[in-house]
């Protein structure tokens, strides 16, 4: 009596304040509820049941709903920035919605998301919860995809290896193409200085000739005397 006096008393007021303590709450709840969520019940049941236990807190079974969808969407975008980025997700609630998610990677998750992650008009989620929509990432195939390392998947398995023949292939004639200009510019050095050598040989011989010259001119000269 005193939960539906609290609800009519606020559906005439501001939205639901997502604290603290409700929140760790309604995370509880969660994890308690995750096997009924991914089963066969009536989902709104569910989040009135959730509802009834934080009764004095007072969120309606709508904004369980709403906090069960913006959580879920923002955890989406935190596992998708750490995905790309490496560096660990600074939110608070990332570690208790990963294991709550973990709990039910094999379910269908969208029968209780509203329209694809978008945010519920009754959610007050100021800046904790919020974030751009993007594709649904929770559904099993996905979520499985997310848990293993994406280059260990088939694809990417073969794409490696593709890429791996292609280099290997196109890595072989740079190799023999270096080893040709070493080898010219070597066979190059090797004839320049055959060059030089044949330029000292005929400075040598010029000078040994002048030397001949210059003593038989000596010889001469001295003969004479």
């Amino acid at each position: 009596m005193r939960r539906m006096e609290n609800i009519k008393h606020r559906t005439r007021g501001p939205r639901f304040l997502w604290d603290a303590a409700p929140t760790r709450l309604f995370l509880k709840l969660w994890l308690k509820n995750i096997e009924d969520l991914r089963g066969q019940r009536v989902k709104t049941h569910i989040h009135r049941e959730m509802a009834d236990e934080m009764w004095k807190y007072g969120p309606t079974h709508t904004e369980i709903k709403a906090k069960i969808d913006n959580m879920t969407k923002k955890y989406r975008i935190e596992m998708t920035k750490y995905r790309n980025t490496g560096e660990p997700s600074r939110w608070e609630y990332f570690s208790e919605v990963k294991e709550i998610l973990k709990e039910s990677k094999l379910v269908n998750l969208s029968l209780c998301m509203a329209d694809k992650f978008d945010f519920s008009p009754l959610e007050n989620s100021d800046s904790s919860d919020s974030g751009e929509p993007h594709e649904n990432l929770f559904n099993p195939s996905a979520m499985e995809h997310y848990e293993r390392d994406p280059t260990k998947s088939p694809d990417s398995t073969a794409s490696i290896k593709s890429d791996s023949a292609y280099s290997a292939e196109n890595f072989q004639p740079t190799i023999l193409n270096n080893k040709s200009n070493r080898s010219s510019k070597i066979l190059q050095i090797e004839e320049a200085q055959l060059a030089i050598q044949r330029e000292k040989l005929k400075v040598l011989k010029s000078i040994a000739d002048d030397l001949s010259a210059i003593h038989r001119g000596f010889l001469k000269a001295y003969k004479l005397k």
